[in-house]
């Protein structure tokens, strides 16, 4: 089985941790899309740059996953501090939109409160405060889905399919 290590925002490994099967020391995630960030990301050899973003991944934490012994062999077994430190910006972005469509989706078909999906999400996650918390999300949502019609857009589909739905 062949690894490799990469240093993530403490939220994202977390929900790896959470939402993913561990092998030993390391974590599967080949069979997920979000695999081709990682192996895109592999070098032979460990490419040091000058990078304004290193400041940020000083308290990120260190996570192993698996990769497959092709990519071993033919792209290699380092992920460079530059595409670490981007590749944890992008889980998070994605980790918290998911987030919020689990929270739209909760309130526009099984009308529950946008609060108690997201004290459920950091339950289910076992976030701590220092790593992600109940104000952060909350804000991320108002932000990306309340200010921007996207909740709207999702509770206009959850009507139209559950009056269809009846029709049949």
């Amino acid at each position: 089985m062949y690894t490799t290590e990469l240093k993530l925002h403490p939220a994202v490994a977390r929900w790896i941790d959470a939402n993913y099967e561990k092998k030993g020391n390391a974590y599967d995630i080949r069979s997920d899309s979000m695999f081709i960030l990682f192996r895109t990301a592999l070098y032979r050899k460990n490419i040091t740059q000058r990078y304004k973003h290193f400041k940020k991944a000083e308290s990120f934490v260190p996570l192993r996953i698996v990769i497959d012994e092709w990519d071993f062999y033919h792209l290699g077994w380092n992920i460079p501090n530059f595409s670490q430190v981007r590749i944890s910006q992008m889980l998070f972005d994605m980790m918290m939109n998911k987030f919020c469509d689990h929270i739209a989706y909760a309130y526009a078909y099984g009308k529950i409160s946008r609060d108690v999906t997201i004290r459920r999400i950091l339950v289910e996650n076992l976030f701590d405060d220092e790593e992600i918390n109940y104000f952060y999300i909350r804000k991320w949502y108002q932000r990306k889905f309340q200010n921007t019609g996207k909740e709207r857009q999702v509770i206009d589909f959850a009507k139209y399919t559950i009056e269809n739905s009846t029709q049949i």
